[in-house]
């Protein structure tokens, strides 16, 4: 299936003297089955604008990171945001203007009778490969971008009804500038 999102955003500050800076993106999503059963192909467009204003820090887009944390109860794959970028530090890239597009595999989950203690299970393990490429504008670390990176996710279930995920992830990121790599580990407790 498809995603489209499409995302305005006005800042503004001080009403004695105001500053403003407006901000658009648009994400398209296509999810396909390929190959073969539960093996999902993810194709994902993006690309933001800023009306530029110096004079705000938020006149700006921040890209970088997977975005997971340690203790965590977002989505477990952050990466396919907008504004992640595995392989650089958290929000490290900042730029006016972007272009965005990342490619994934989504393995099909590896699945567990019976393998317990207690009432503790392994239910299944997800395994994803993706890749991105970026064009930036204005940006002091690059503006030509490639990453790689893969992210496993454990599912854990407690006491038959509720679930946790312990996820782990590595990529690595090249630019016309500089290259940089990072990894996480991540704990999504009681939910999915």
């Amino acid at each position: 299936g498809n995603d489209i999102f499409l995302t305005f955003t006005l800042y503004g500050t001080n009403f004695d003297a105001p500053q403003y800076a407006l901000n658009t993106y648009l994400e398209f999503s296509n999810f396909s089955t390929w190959l073969w059963r539960h093996n999902v192909f993810h194709v994902k467009f993006s690309g933001g604008y800023v009306l530029d204003n110096e004079d705000l820090v938020q006149a700006k887009f921040y890209l970088g990171g997977f975005g997971n944390r340690g203790i965590d109860n977002d989505q477990i794959r952050q990466f396919r945001k907008v504004f992640r970028f595995p392989g650089l530090p958290i929000y490290s890239l900042d730029t006016d203007k972007f272009l965005k597009l990342l490619i994934e595999n989504d393995f099909p989950p590896v699945r567990f009778g019976n393998l317990a203690i207690g009432d503790q299970f392994i239910n299944h393990i997800d395994f994803t490969i993706y890749s991105q490429g970026m064009v930036t504008k204005n940006s002091v670390l690059g503006n030509y971008w490639v990453d790689l990176g893969a992210q496993l996710d454990i599912k854990l279930k407690h006491w038959y009804n509720l679930e946790s995920t312990f996820s782990m992830g590595i990529a690595k990121a090249w630019s016309d500038k500089t290259t940089d790599w990072e990894w996480f580990l991540s704990l999504k407790l009681l939910k999915d």
